[in-house]
Parts: C-alpha cells; structure tokens; sequence
C-alpha cells in the first residue's frame, strides 16, 4: 500500500513538472525561465523528500526507538541513614533522622593564672602549763590564791629548816623542734628567792626570783632554755633553801 502511494505521487509530480515547463516556456524570457526552473527543482526535491518520508513510515507514526528522548523525573535522594553519620531515626516517626550533634573540642583558656595569695609565716605561739596540773614531789603542795590564773597555786617548793622538801615537774611540755625556747615563770614571793630547773633530767642551773612585792601578787620571769623536739620535762628545787611558790609557766616559740 505504501508503494502505491508512492508511486501516484511520484507520476503527479512528474506531470506538474511537466506543465510547469511547458507554461513558463509559453510566458516568460529565458532568464526568467531558468530562474523558475530552479525553484521548481527544488520544490521537487523537496517534496521526493516528503514522499519517501511517508513511504517508509506508513501509517504516518514516528518509528519505534526514533525520535528525541525527553528528560525523566528523578526521583528525590534518600535521606542518609544513622549508618551513615547523620543520626539515628526519631522514634515514632520512620524516614526521619535526628541532625548529627558536631563534637566540640574543649579549648584552653589563655587567661593568665591567678597565682595563690601569699602564705603568712605562722608567728610564735605561746603554750600554758598551769603549776596545780604539774608533777607534785615530798612536800609540794596546792592553795587557792585568787589572783593566780586557775585560781590555785603551788608552795612548799625547796627545803625548809627541818629538812623537809618539795619539787613540782612539769612532764609535757611539748615543742616542735630542738631549738632554745623563751621560758616564762609565773610566780609569788614577798622575797627574794632562787629555784634549780633541771631540763629532762639534765644538770640544773639557778634562776633568780626577785621580789614581787608581797604574797598576793603574781610577778613573772622569762629565762632561755633549750629544749628537744617532743615532749620535755622541766624540773623545779631548792635544796638549801625556799623556791617560789608557782602559778604556772608558758613557753614561747
């Protein structure tokens, strides 16, 4: 059927060329002539074109496979997975993910340190040893006196007359180091009087007492000893004599 077609149009064509010359040859000069015969030609060619055209295609449709492909729809990209280090699904909620938390590096602070306040040398302190607490010996023995610092004293300290005699030792006097300490004596005597202080059993060495001015007052006196580190003991007597009656005693260092 095709063929047939083809055919009839190619003798249609064939008769109208024919025509065509025969009626330009009648009215128009040479040059003319030509010029129309080109156009013609080309014409012709133009439609033998169209003519094989619907010869090879029939029916009139574009051939299966020909033709230009139009651009398809893609479809949108999947989300990224937990898998893929974007977070993990929201939970009651398929398909969404969580936004991947970035992790921060702590950074170091460049402001300067604060240096510590300066330490304050710890000053010398003074430790008390109430005489009534003391180590008593022979004939030592405790009184009220209200001017004392506890309200009590110690007397009968040294020899008397008949040969009797009392000692006072205080047991825990208690330093930090070996060094010489500052001793002060808290005492009363309406005279003048002297003591032996035997430092940890040691050699003992006189400490003079003078006259406080009566037997109700407190007078003191401060003396260099040297003492262990530890616990010390210091010793008071009078072998020829009365000592002072003692209030107490204070170590300074």
């Amino acid at each position: 059927m095709g063929g047939g077609r083809a055919a009839a149009l190619a003798a249609e064509i064939s008769r109208y060329v024919y025509q065509g010359r025969r009626r330009v040859g009648e009215f128009i000069s040479p040059r003319q002539r030509q010029a129309r015969i080109a156009t013609i030609t080309v014409g012709v060619v133009a439609l033998l074109l169209v003519v094989i055209v619907a010869a090879i295609s029939p029916d009139g449709e574009e051939p299966a496979g020909q033709g230009l492909a139009l651009p398809t729809e893609q479809p949108p990209p999947a989300e990224a997975t937990a898998a893929e280090g974007l977070g993990s699904a929201t939970p009651g909620e398929p398909g969404t993910t969580a936004p991947a938390t970035p992790s921060r590096t702590p950074r170091r602070s460049t402001a300067p340190a604060i240096p510590p306040p300066p330490r304050t040398p710890a000053g010398p302190t003074t430790t008390y040893y109430e005489a009534e607490d003391a180590l008593l010996i022979g004939a030592a023995e405790v009184s009220n006196m209200p001017e004392a610092s506890g309200g009590q004293i110690v007397h009968d300290l040294g020899t008397d007359q008949y040969g009797r005699s009392g000692q006072i030792s205080f047991t825990r006097v208690t330093v930090p180091i070996a060094t010489r300490y500052a001793l002060t004596v808290f005492y009363v005597s309406g005279e003048n009087r002297y003591a032996l202080l035997s430092v940890n059993n040691g050699p003992a060495y006189q400490l003079g007492f003078p006259s406080n001015g009566g037997w109700d007052r407190v007078g003191r006196q401060t003396f260099t000893i040297s003492l262990n580190a530890g616990q010390n003991s210091l010793t008071f007597s009078n072998p020829y004599g009365w000592a002072p009656r003692l209030d107490r005693i204070s170590i300074l260092g």
